[in-house]
């Protein structure tokens, strides 16, 4: 069942209590969101596929990051173009303190 792990690093053990043992690397690849029936790997050892799991990101870590800096972007662009411009108000924001 899905669950919540700690940030897995390069050299990290990580402990499954269902199994009773640490998780193999490419255990480890699969909790970072990486398919390893799509990877081309050449003999990789257990270690190795751990290390390349830690020294991955996941997808979602990714995705923010795309969106945020194409925010950013799109927000300078709009500011460059008019000086007043401001972000809009989410729906359930309160549009100043006398709302209250």
């Amino acid at each position: 069942s899905p669950g919540i792990i700690g940030c897995i690093t390069p050299g990290g053990w990580h402990f499954s209590m269902a199994v009773g043992r640490t998780f193999t690397g490419g255990e480890k690849l699969l909790l970072q969101g990486i398919p390893t029936d799509r990877l081309k790997l050449s003999g990789e050892s257990e270690v190795q596929l751990g290390d390349l799991a830690g020294n991955a990101m996941s997808l979602p870590v990714i995705n923010a990051a795309m969106l945020s800096l194409l925010s950013v972007q799109e927000y300078a662009l709009r500011k460059k173009k008019s000086a007043k411009y401001l972000l809009p108000k989410l729906k359930d924001q309160k549009v100043n303190d006398e709302d209250e």
